[in-house]
């Protein structure tokens, strides 16, 4: 009987070394693991950013954007402040969104979402607009812009300009609502004295819609419209600004 205790003692004995000897070895595996990654992680440059790559649809200066960005290169893949690159490209008027993607291990690639323009300026000098009314970077000129241009504002920073601006693309948006193609149509939204007045492509007349109530202006045009366009007689000037008539000289 002391034999078989004696025995049983000893058997407990070696598996606790061994169970001991594991815990160290797991232990000392995670701690080699964990030194080892912290170490490539801070202290190589096996995670650095080397290249950012820019892509996009049209006409971004894309070589100006990546050199904006070039201080990041050398950041950590993982660690690289995303927010502070995003506004940072995004003081480019032309970029309305970006989406990031990491590539292991070494780049970044930074897609762009480019504005469209709905609408030319002229101001001074002739810039195209989106539909919010942001200014794009690049200038045009009159033949080559294929877009409906917008005339009579003096001064883009003023608040007055900026509501005028507003006032222009409300009636631009209302225009595609009620199914006009403004690119094709409309030559020119032109506003004096707070009144708009539209211009329209190759028949040349002139719409006036007034200071407001833009949208039950717009809807009587395309009512006058479906029927000038049957009759094909297109007068020099269309007035919708007064309640419940159209005038058509």
């Amino acid at each position: 009987m002391k034999r078989y205790k004696s025995s049983n003692m000893a058997s407990r004995k070696s598996e606790g070394r061994k169970g001991s000897f594991f815990r160290w070895a797991l232990i000392s595996l995670i701690v080699f693991v964990t030194g080892g990654g912290i170490y490539l992680w801070f202290f190589t440059e096996v995670f650095s950013v080397r290249e950012i790559n820019m892509y996009e649809g049209t006409n971004l200066p894309v070589d100006l954007l990546s050199k904006s960005a070039e201080e990041y290169v050398g950041c950590n893949i993982f660690m690289i402040p995303l927010d502070n690159l995003k506004e940072k490209l995004m003081e480019f008027s032309d970029v309305s969104d970006i989406v990031f993607r990491r590539n292991l291990f070494h780049s970044i690639n930074c897609y762009l979402k480019v504005r469209k323009p709905v609408a030319a300026v002229l101001c001074g000098d002739m810039r195209e607009v989106d539909e919010n009314g942001i200014m794009l970077s690049g200038r045009v000129t009159e033949e080559g812009v294929d877009l409906p241009l917008i005339t009579g504002i003096n001064d883009l920073d003023a608040e007055s300009g900026k509501q005028e601006l507003k006032k222009a693309l409300e009636v631009l948006g209302l225009l595609k609502e009620c199914g006009f193609s403004p690119a094709r149509q409309l030559s020119e939204i032109h506003i004096e004295n707070e009144e708009i007045t539209l211009v329209w492509m190759d028949i040349g007349s002139v719409i006036r819609i007034g200071k407001e109530g833009f949208e039950e202006r717009i809807r009587k045009l395309k009512s006058v419209y479906s029927v000038l366009e049957e009759q094909q007689s297109f007068p020099k000037m269309v007035d919708l600004r007064f309640n419940r008539q159209v005038v058509i000289r």
